[in-house]
């Protein structure tokens, strides 16, 4: 369901701290109908890793970005996408769009 043009955005970022230990994105809400994008930092040495659980993050099966290079996800929350780095301090940048 497109519920058309989001009135506001939430912004943010995550860094890994320790490349091979997966973390959560963030916890905020997307709500119904609306979508994130999740973008590797212009300034990342090395690959983010996406998953839907720590394992998939740090294991074989995950999506890998890039320096800039991004996603959308439509999802309940930015708590279920999981990221992983192959270099200590890359991270990510997300937008949000939220109805209120």
């Amino acid at each position: 369901m497109d519920r058309g043009n989001a009135p506001t955005l939430t912004v943010g970022r995550k860094a890994v701290a320790v490349a091979g230990t997966a973390v959560q994105v963030g916890n905020v809400q997307i709500p119904d109908g609306f979508k994130a994008t999740v973008k590797a930092e212009s300034s990342n040495i090395g690959l983010i890793e996406v998953g839907g659980t720590a394992a998939e993050a740090q294991g074989a099966t995950a999506y890998l970005l890039a320096a800039n290079e991004s996603i959308e996800v439509k999802t309940i929350n930015l708590n279920v996408v999981w990221i992983d780095a192959t270099v200590s301090t890359d991270g990510v940048e997300y937008i949000v769009e939220q109805d209120s």
